[in-house]
């Protein structure tokens, strides 16, 4: 997407990700080997280039009903070790040091898996790839059953040891608004949950000001369609409510038609706290080198201002002060960025 000029470069200092899903960051390969399992036949008809080809999006609605069907094909507890081990293999390849990544016990009820084996499933496979730190939001999933979401915040506080460290709210945020939601954000900070909620993806301004009335989250995930309101704009300004900005994910599901209307850096400008994404990369088959390109090449940040936009994200993210103390220290002194970038 914007590997010819300075992504390479990008590969290789320290990252982090605020808003990346579990489910969305499947390597291709993986997706295959999941297909053989449950679909032979299906298997024999696809390559990594035709599933590629599938993952292309005509809008936002496309890419959920995308997302539901991939889905599908991860059915017990050992698949999710699988996945979490292969996906932070590959975020680490990628020089991300630190990651909070969303996973989604409510798409998978059907299956009959307790929540505390999918997490312990899930922690196995990431916690035996070393150099990166990982921990886990529980995503209830706009449209679940408020009464079911309430019910997983004891078992979610109990698997903190597992890395989970709050909760957040995915999904179709035009179709299923916040609000019922509401007794369970306000239970989740009370147990010391941290809590993130998608809005102003793909609904305009109204979801993120419900959002903030209703659940009153630490942060917000995507939220960009901000710009449509000046006095929202403003509040997130004034109160420091941060972003976690996604754009080629905006662009892949058409939110906007191309990476030079993305209101990235005006949302930068207006000084509303805000971290860089990927989403669901191996869907929209992007990578945080190739974000950070993007705000470079197109939106003419400069190396200082995404050091900036880097550690925005640590001061951001729900690790610890120690973790975030370690994370600032690698980003500030790591010599890549005098020898390829500041210098």
């Amino acid at each position: 997407m914007h590997r010819a000029q300075h992504s390479l470069r990008f590969d290789l200092i320290p990252k982090l990700e605020l808003h990346l899903h579990l489910e969305g960051s499947i390597p291709p390969a993986i997706i295959l080997e999941l297909i053989n399992k449950y679909d032979h036949t299906l298997a024999k008809t696809l390559t990594i280039e035709s599933l590629t080809k599938i993952f292309q999006f005509n809008d936002f609605t496309h890419f959920l009903e995308l997302w539901a069907w991939k889905n599908t094909f991860i059915r017990e507890t050992d698949d999710f070790t699988l996945i979490a081990n292969s996906v932070a293999k590959h975020l680490r390849s990628q020089n991300i040091h630190y990651a909070e990544i969303f996973y989604s016990p409510a798409d998978f009820a059907k299956t009959g898996i307790p929540l505390q084996d999918m997490t312990e499933a899930i922690y196995r496979g990431y916690s035996k790839v070393d150099g990166i730190k990982i921990q886990l939001i529980a995503d209830l999933v706009r449209g679940s059953d408020p009464k079911q979401t309430y019910s997983m915040l004891d078992p979610l506080l109990e698997l903190q040891h597992e890395g989970v460290i709050g909760i957040g709210l995915g999904g179709n945020e035009a179709k299923f608004p916040p609000g019922v939601y509401k007794a369970t954000f306000q239970r989740a900070r009370d147990m010391g949950l941290l809590t993130t909620v998608h809005a102003g993806e793909g609904a305009g301004p109204a979801s993120i000001w419900e959002a903030l009335r209703e659940l009153h989250p630490h942060r917000i995930g995507h939220g960009v369609r901000a710009v449509e309101d000046p006095l929202l704009m403003t509040h997130l300004a004034e109160h420091q409510i941060p972003l976690e900005v996604c754009p080629l994910s905006n662009i892949c599901t058409d939110i906007y038609s191309d990476y030079a209307q993305h209101p990235v850096r005006r949302i930068f400008d207006s000084g509303i706290p805000i971290s860089i994404n990927t989403d669901d990369p191996a869907m929209f088959q992007n990578s945080m080198a190739e974000e950070y390109a993007g705000l470079m090449d197109i939106h003419r940040f400069s190396a200082l201002e995404i050091q900036q936009l880097t550690l925005t994200a640590v001061e951001h993210s729900f690790a610890d002060e120690a973790t975030k103390s370690a994370l600032r220290t690698s980003i500030i002194q790591d010599p890549q960025w005098t020898s390829h970038f500041i210098a």
